[in-house]
C-alpha cells in the first residue's frame, strides 16, 4: 500500500476542476491541506497509475504530479492543526 501526494495546476481561465476533484474525493481517508494538494494514504495505486488514472480527467495543457510519500519525512509551516494530525496519523515520520 502507498501514500501518494497529488498536485495540480488547471491553466484554462475557466477551469473545470469537477471530475478531478470527484475523483479524489472518492478515495477514502484522503488528506486536502492545501487548495490543489491532496494526499491518498493506503491506496493500491502507484504513482505512475494514479497520474495516468487522474491525468484523464484534466485537460491536455494542465499539470499533474503525483509523488509517493510513503514513510517519507514531512514538516510543516502556517498549516492547521487537522492538517497536521492529520499527516502525523497517516504520513509517518514527521520532522516536526
Amino acid at each position: 500500500m502507498a501514500t501518494l501526494l497529488v498536485s495540480h495546476d488547471l491553466h484554462k481561465p475557466v477551469r473545470n476542476y469537477h471530475p478531478l476533484l470527484e475523483r479524489l474525493e472518492q478515495f477514502p481517508g484522503r488528506g486536502h491541506c492545501l487548495e490543489s494538494t491532496w494526499i491518498i494514504p493506503e491506496t493500491n495505486h502507484n504513482a505512475g497509475s494514479l497520474r495516468d488514472e487522474l491525468g484523464m480527467l484534466i485537460d491536455q495543457d494542465d499539470s499533474l504530479m503525483v509523488v509517493d510519500v510513503t514513510r517519507k519525512g514531512w514538516g510543516t509551516k502556517g498549516m492547521s492543526n487537522a492538517c497536521n494530525a492529520w499527516l502525523k496519523r497517516n504520513v509517518s515520520m514527521s520532522a516536526s
